[in-house]
């Protein structure tokens, strides 16, 4: 893998996601995949294990972030996540096929405080920029 700027996760994800192709084209006789990239997937946890994206969400909610950051990012809901596996596995045109998954525009980290100080005006959420 060239690129060395990658976190760790994200290599993890690249390769992974790279050693299944090689295998479904040269073992995977009559196999079929679909790629099904989301990004910051967020919604209802089933587990106290938050998601990464989740863990952002929950450390700006308790003010554990003592700058918000000027990033911007995707989001999509985790039952958008689950649909959309669901129609690759049901979808012929899907086989062979990799999707990066969103549900629109990207909003920056102080979008997404502003969003939350609306819907949860008692918290303390710091909202300098970084």
């Amino acid at each position: 893998m060239d690129n060395q700027n990658l976190d760790p996760y994200q290599r993890s994800k690249t390769l992974a996601e790279k050693a299944a192709w090689k295998f479904i084209k040269t073992e995977g006789s009559g196999m079929e995949m679909t790629a099904i990239n989301p990004v910051g997937v967020m919604g209802p946890v089933l587990a106290s294990d938050f998601s990464h994206s989740n863990q952002q969400i929950v450390q700006l909610l308790t003010g554990k972030v003592p700058a918000v950051p000027n990033i911007n990012s995707g989001y999509i809901d985790v039952r958008d996540v689950a649909s959309l596996h669901i129609l690759a596995m049901t979808s012929p045109k899907a086989n062979g096929e990799r999707f990066l998954t969103t549900t629109g525009e990207t909003l920056s980290m102080l979008d997404v405080v502003n969003i939350l100080r609306k819907a949860f005006p008692n918290l303390l959420m710091k909202s300098q920029p970084l």
